[in-house]
């Protein structure tokens, strides 16, 4: 596909679901309804973007988490459209381990694999986000202790992220 084809993908697929929503009936036009809600952790810094992703990764791999792949969502849109654009950072990582046990509790828990810390620059403050697993408050079981404990570590890689490190005296 040549990036001018890649470019329509996006208006194609959005005129196709309102055609959808418009000519179809409903029954026809439903999708599976996921049962887990998302909740965004959100927390703000002033440190610039690359800081931040640095931050990020490092308190990733603190926490046994491997990086898979980052996403340089904002750095991809200037060079392709030759505009200004703001910094957008996807990172993606891993636990197998984690990952596993949470399937074998719950294979539908796949849909939140891997995890992904978001880096954005807004004027002045760089957001840093996650999306929380749910977290099946008032559940006494294997599945909501392992939620509880992974989603400690995904506020805690956040909150690393907003941190200002001091530099240390020789």
């Amino acid at each position: 596909m040549n990036l001018g084809t890649a470019s329509r993908v996006p208006a194609v697929l959005a005129a196709t679901a309102c055609v959808c929503l418009v000519a179809m009936p409903a029954a026809q036009c439903e999708t599976a309804q996921f049962p887990y809600a998302q909740q965004i952790y959100e927390r703000t810094t002033r440190k610039p973007v690359a800081e931040v992703v640095e931050d990020v990764e490092f308190a990733v791999s603190e926490r046994n988490f491997r990086i898979t792949s980052q996403l340089h969502v904002g750095r991809g849109i200037r060079e392709s459209d030759k505009i200004e654009f703001p910094d957008y950072e996807v990172i993606l990582f891993c636990n197998l381990g984690l990952a596993r046990k949470m399937l074998e509790l719950d294979p539908g828990y796949i849909n939140y694999c891997p995890g992904r810390i978001t880096v954005r620059r807004g004027g002045d403050t760089t957001h840093i986000a996650t999306i929380l697993l749910p977290d099946n408050a008032g559940q006494d079981n294997a599945l909501a202790a392992l939620v509880r404990d992974t989603n400690a570590q995904l506020r805690a890689i956040v909150d690393f992220g907003t941190e200002h490190w001091a530099p240390r005296d020789p």
